[in-house]
């Protein structure tokens, strides 16, 4: 153990053969990475309708205002569906809502983060 303590940086590296280590890096630490391109996930039913039928109507109701709830009313609603959006708070938007303070000293905008979470 203490013979590997004695040891310096420069021959450490040597003797684990890492001495040109620039050149072993993995693809994902360059510095000239290429992203893949972006692909689609095809559904898990490809036989399902994108709209449902004139005829046929369907009510839905989404709890929660937040990015997600409103993303899927849009959803949703663009296929057809009768949309019930319910939010808790006076605004929509969830953690991303900023509210207006009106202080003294005056007015701002006020980001919530992650304050109320339990």
């Amino acid at each position: 153990m203490q013979s590997l303590l004695k040891l310096k940086r420069r021959q450490f590296l040597k003797t684990l053969g890492l001495g040109g280590a620039g050149i072993m890096l993995p693809p994902f630490c360059q510095t000239h990475a290429i992203p893949n391109p972006p692909h689609a996930i095809p559904p898990k039913n490809p036989l399902a309708p994108e709209t449902l039928p004139v005829s046929t109507s369907r009510k839905v109701l989404v709890v929660g205002g937040g990015v997600a709830g409103i993303s899927a009313a849009l959803e949703l609603a663009e296929r057809g569906y009768q949309v019930v959006l319910c939010e808790a708070a006076a605004v929509l938007g969830g953690r991303l809502a900023t509210p207006r303070l009106s202080t003294s000293a005056g007015d701002f905008n006020v980001e919530r983060g992650l304050a109320y979470v339990v």
